[in-house]
């Protein structure tokens, strides 16, 4: 139902480097960017400061038409790998990312989104713990006009994933190389839930994952779940249908979410009709 591509696939399948430095990282960061010209200085300044330089920095770009190629080249002493062509969606420039990367661990790391300057040395005690395992996962922190907020993963946030409710803190999440080399990489076919999708393909085969409360990851409101809201649940239908979690449960969350959207989308009409109203 979905295509799964594989390393193989995406082997030859960049050829536009502008920059590409021999490394021998334990971590791979990658970082698609389109037109992030206010935010991708803010994550690659908080790559330069990381007290651990075990990574490699991977930008991979899709044609951006503002400033953000400009922004990274005057950074190119911290940037190890530099690819500006067009991609078909973020599941193609991460793809693209993880078949160019030396490290043993990937860390998918927005171009709105930045991590304190301890997480390599996390990343790597909890690694060296245990080099077997799928996946870290951590916590976001939320930053908007209201303060900051810390999300931690529900207790039973595995199991719920299971069950088809997709909450989870993608961000914070770093994978084992191991499993893009047993499991494939992303679907290309979704274009919002591919994290859930490729987490589902793992935990269906493995369990081995891991909770690291010190794991954070900054962020900012708006981002493509949260701007597509209905593309966002219809794929989360089609991907529980696929992996058969179409249960009570899944369904509950559906139709709860499909309520909450409505209302949320009906506030955002009448606010923009009202503004539209203020003006004339």
């Amino acid at each position: 139902m979905f295509y799964k591509p594989n390393l193989e696939d995406y082997k030859n399948k960049s050829k536009n480097f502008i920059i590409r430095k021999n490394t021998n990282p334990l971590i791979s960061v990658i970082t698609i960017s389109k037109n992030s010209e206010k935010t991708i200085q803010k994550t690659i300044d908080s790559l330069k400061n990381q007290k651990l330089k075990n990574f490699e920095h991977i930008i991979i770009d899709s044609n951006s038409t503002d400033r953000t190629i400009p922004i990274v080249k005057e950074n190119l002493d911290f940037v190890d790998v530099l690819v500006s062509e067009k991609d078909k969606n973020p599941s193609d420039g991460i793809n693209k990312g993880i078949a160019l990367s030396k490290g043993d661990l990937i860390f998918w790391l927005s171009s709105d989104d930045w991590i304190d300057d301890n997480i390599t040395s996390i990343i790597e005690q909890n690694y060296k713990s245990d080099n077997n395992i799928s996946f870290f996962f951590g916590n976001m922190v939320m930053h908007n006009i209201n303060g900051i907020r810390t999300i931690n993963p529900k207790d039973n946030c595995v199991e719920n994933l299971l069950k088809g409710n997709p909450e989870f803190t993608y961000p914070a999440i770093v994978f084992n190389k191991k499993v893009f080399e047993e499991f494939g990489l992303f679907s290309t076919d979704i274009k919002i839930n591919n994290d859930f999708e490729f987490i589902l393909r793992i935990l269906k085969k493995k369990r081995n994952v891991k909770y690291v409360k010190e794991f954070n990851v900054n962020r900012l409101p708006g981002g493509k779940g949260e701007k597509s809201k209905f593309i966002n649940l219809y794929e989360t239908l089609i991907i529980n249908i696929f992996y058969k979690n179409l249960s009570f449960f899944t369904c509950k969350y559906i139709l709860i979410k499909s309520f909450q959207f409505s209302i949320i989308s009906i506030k955002e009409t009448i606010r923009f009709f009202l503004s539209k109203l203020k003006f004339k």
